[in-house]
């Protein structure tokens, strides 16, 4: 009987963790999201430090096997979900995304993906954002990038170049966070 027990327990505890959720610092990331359509397993997720600070704690969500390239590829479907381990002003927030892509991009791309990155700017004019709040960024190809922040839909960027950029700021050469990158592509 003792036996049964133990067993059961053993199959509850492993059904639950392969249908629940990965913890990393205290953040629940889904083991898969849904784009579009397409289940996307979590590649990989880290912690975003900048000066022994914990900012927030991102998840990338790619078909599975997708190699470096593929991850940076605006051919490629993926998800990024970022939630904030503090409060990060929206001036700040677009300050960093803004230097990660300029870090990773020619004077030559910038110029070419100016208007883009004034628009996905403005997405993030409504506010402040919050410890815990949720930032979800699809990479849907042929489309461009969709925001959500907490839920709400914030718009698409409908820039092939621009996705691409976007994901050199955690991916490229010069990632905003080398630790981060190597979790992300679910290294230890």
């Amino acid at each position: 009987m003792l036996k049964r027990i133990v067993l059961a327990s053993v199959v509850s505890c492993s059904f639950a963790q392969a249908q629940g959720a990965i913890e990393v610092y205290n953040v629940k990331l889904a083991e898969t999201a849904n784009v579009r359509g397409m289940e996307l397993p979590l590649k990989g997720a880290g912690v975003r430090t900048k000066w022994f600070f914990k900012v927030y704690v991102m998840g990338l969500y790619a078909p599975a096997g997708s190699d470096e390239s593929a991850l940076i590829s605006a051919s490629t479907p993926k998800r990024l979900e970022l939630v904030l381990k503090r409060d990060v002003s929206k001036e700040k927030m677009i300050t960093a995304l803004q230097e990660g892509i300029t870090a990773n991009s020619t004077n030559e791309e910038m110029a070419a993906m100016a208007q883009s990155i004034q628009s996905f700017s403005n997405l993030f004019q409504e506010g402040d954002f919050k410890e815990s709040n949720r930032m979800v960024m699809d990479i849907l190809p042929g489309m461009g990038v969709s925001v959500a922040v907490q839920g709400m839909g914030r718009g698409i960027i409908g820039d092939a170049q621009f996705s691409e950029a976007l994901m050199k700021v955690w991916l490229g050469a010069k990632p905003a966070d080398s630790d981060l990158k190597v979790k992300l592509l679910g290294g230890k």
